[in-house]
């Protein structure tokens, strides 16, 4: 039997608090500067989104236990050593193996149920 494409850990993480590329792609943002807190409308002229969806990103990945909201903004700090071990092979796999990651991801979105993207469309978040 072969192994798999991407680790299972990778796989799991994805699943269950990844919800789009701009999450992945902001997360490894802040991994990478994880001395720095970000604002909505700093990240996103990092990732070249709209301020109110970067917010968006910032609150689903602080829920998801990710990211920590200090003072200033959100930075990374996922809420155990396993979470932070499983985000760094995240990083790893996405370096080496981008397409397989995205399509997972793409893949995640397409599946969610119709009534969840149905009630997504009325959340409500605070203002910056």
């Amino acid at each position: 039997m072969s192994e798999p494409l991407l680790p299972k850990s990778v796989q799991e993480l994805i699943l269950s608090r990844i919800e789009s590329v701009a999450q992945l792609e902001a997360l490894l943002l802040m991994r990478r500067n994880q001395e720095h807190s970000f604002t909505p409308t700093e990240l996103a002229a990092h990732l070249y989104i709209k301020p109110e969806e970067a917010g968006s990103v910032l609150d689903a990945l602080a829920a998801r236990g990710l990211c920590a909201v200090n003072g200033t903004g959100i930075q990374f700090q996922p809420e155990t050593p396993e979470l932070a071990a499983q985000v760094n092979q995240l990083a790893d796999a996405y370096r080496e193996k981008l397409i397989l990651v995205t399509q997972l991801i793409h893949q995640r979105s397409r599946e969610k149920p119709a009534a969840q993207k149905f009630a997504d469309v009325f959340r409500f978040r605070k203002e910056d």
